[in-house]
């Protein structure tokens, strides 16, 4: 089969992760079939610590298999032979059905008749996430289900996920699966060139290939989905109603979106102030938050891999001097010992002010809290007196920008991000987890020199928010 937009170009089998984006934005797969190639960012392969965390995780289960060949109909035709021959858990193995293609983490036996005998399986994912599971989670799980059904001769209705601590987390598949089997079909069709899609702004597009692509278009049209906080509902509604680009919010007024778009007036005036700061290029101060004077200020950067932590970086201001400290755990063993030094260090700033980036840190260091205990009065400061510089940021300056995450912030006011860590997720391999292609202390340095790149950049956004404060300089 061949690209509509190229006859000679071969569209590419469908794939779970294919399906797994599509179920946030269908405009990624229609650029991998029918999008230049010249556009598309380079794909870096496999995610090496994603990897090795399923290593990990595999090492532990008992009558576990894995095909000998892992590609094409070598790969196919072993996992069939693994299916049949029944174990209790098959890794990796590679299913086909027509032009669609599955790697499954695991396919695990179940005790359920299927065409293969008194026994049946079920496919299985192992995330490296704690929550509830995601709705790119069930399609990447429910199309594994599809791959199996001609093998197995029935659907299978069921699913797990495993996660970092170990916890299962059991799937109905039949949960929505009308929209699945109809998201399936559509991207069947964008294939074979039938429909054609619209790209808008969305949380997966920092990590989608096509985003250079997909920016480029929007900027060209000053597209409205730039805005933050603009989503896909948002974007047809404001089309239909005249309000296509920021430009036009821009021109308007907070009073006649509110009437037009049938918005709150708060968030009118908000979306047209985030129109005007694209206009101008410049931040606009909205509110005069209060700066802690006199008192230390710890800004906080903890790095959690597969619900562990490895570090504990803080740099320290006060009074004009700067101080970084990082409390590491070479190994598992010592996350406690790490903990205790860091929450100590903490505690000697009976008054300090500590900023993470966000409050998603909190569920995080709660349960290295409930773990390993610790100083009480390091724990108060941690807890009773640490803010979220993101939020902070948010409530008193809208700056020209589409995504508030610390890199596009702080190098809106001037910071200059080192080359290594130039990509969206900069590829730094956990020290925990042995890499016989990176020897363990460069990838301990590695990990050291991201973290203090990182809390130096709060400690530019934070006193950059400042001089706007007090001096009105705005990029």
């Amino acid at each position: 089969m061949t690209s509509e937009s190229d006859p000679f170009r071969p569209a590419p089998p469908l794939t779970a992760a294919d399906v797994a984006a599509a179920s946030g934005c269908l405009h990624r797969w229609y650029l991998d079939c029918h999008g230049a190639p010249g556009a598309r960012r380079p794909d870096h392969g496999p995610d090496r610590e994603e990897e090795t965390f399923k290593r990990h995780c595999v090492a532990w289960l008992s009558d576990v298999q894995e095909p000998a060949w892992s590609d094409g109909e070598e790969g196919r035709l072993e996992t069939l032979k693994l299916l049949a021959s029944g174990p209790a858990w098959i890794y990796r193995g590679l299913l086909v059905r027509e032009e669609m293609t599955g790697r499954p983490d695991l396919l695990q036996r179940v005790e359920e008749r299927s065409a293969l005998g008194p026994f049946s399986y079920a496919p299985a994912k192992l995330s490296r996430r704690i929550g509830p599971p995601s709705r790119a989670d069930l399609r990447e799980l429910q199309f594994h289900a599809l791959l199996l059904e001609p093998t197995l001769g029935r659907l299978p209705t069921r699913a797990w996920i495993y996660g970092p601590d170990g916890a299962a987390t059991e799937i109905d598949l039949r949960t929505s699966w009308g929209s699945f089997a109809s998201l399936i079909e559509d991207l069947r069709r964008i294939r074979r060139g039938e429909l054609m899609t619209e790209g808008y702004r969305c949380p997966p597009c920092r990590r989608c290939p096509w985003t250079d692509s997909c920016r480029k278009v929007w900027t060209q049209l000053s597209h409205v989905c730039l805005l933050p906080g603009m989503d896909r509902a948002d974007v047809a509604a404001f089309r239909d109603r005249g309000y296509a680009s920021w430009t036009a919010i821009a021109t308007s007024t907070p009073e006649r979106l509110s009437l037009r778009l049938g918005l709150s007036l708060d968030r009118a005036r908000l979306l047209w102030l985030h129109a005007k700061a694209f206009q101008s290029g410049r931040a606009l101060a909205i509110e005069r938050a209060p700066f802690p004077q006199d008192l230390p200020v710890h800004f906080y950067m903890p790095e959690f891999r597969n619900g562990r932590c490895s570090l504990h970086g803080v740099l320290r201001v006060f009074r004009g001097e700067v101080r970084i400290r990082q409390f590491l755990a070479s190994s598992p063993a010592l996350e406690g010992a790490a903990w205790h030094a860091f929450l100590d260090d903490l505690a000697r700033d009976p008054r300090a002010i500590v900023f993470s980036w966000s409050d998603r840190v909190a569920a995080s260091v709660e349960a290295l809290w409930k773990r390993h205990g610790g100083n009480p009065d390091g724990w108060r400061r941690l807890t009773r007196d640490r803010r979220s510089l993101h939020r902070f940021l948010r409530e008193q300056a809208i700056l020209p920008l589409s995504d508030y995450a610390l890199r596009d912030v702080a190098s809106f006011f001037s910071f200059k991000w080192s080359r290594a860590s130039a990509s969206l997720r900069p590829a730094v391999p956990s020290s925990w987890e042995p890499d016989e292609s990176v020897p363990q202390l460069d990838a301990t340095r590695a990990l050291l020199d991201l973290n203090r790149e990182q809390i130096a950049a709060m400690k530019s956004v934070y006193f950059g928010l400042q001089r706007l404060q007090e001096f009105g300089l705005t990029g």
